[in-house]
């Protein structure tokens, strides 16, 4: 069975060059689908799955100051 959730939580996100990949969120356990809802910059945010686990990862791909926000829907197994 499946459930859906909205994470309550918004991520502010060093976007500079130098941190091109951010892992966040570590403890999504057991999601399935990610749905990005809205972000504030050009980046794309990720569902990796791991022996750890699932989490999000956020990677700019281009050269960009300031902070990422995101908001995102997901899925997860019951």
């Amino acid at each position: 069975m499946t459930d859906d959730f909205r994470d309550v939580e918004v991520y502010f996100l060093d976007l500079s060059a130098a941190h091109s990949g951010l892992q966040v969120t570590p403890h999504w356990s057991k999601i399935r689908v990610v749905e990005v809802l809205e972000t504030n910059g050009e980046f794309r945010v990720e569902l990796m799955r791991g022996p750890g686990g699932e989490w999000l990862a956020l990677y700019n791909d281009a050269v960009v100051d300031g902070e990422a926000e995101v908001v995102a829907k997901g899925q997860k197994e019951m």
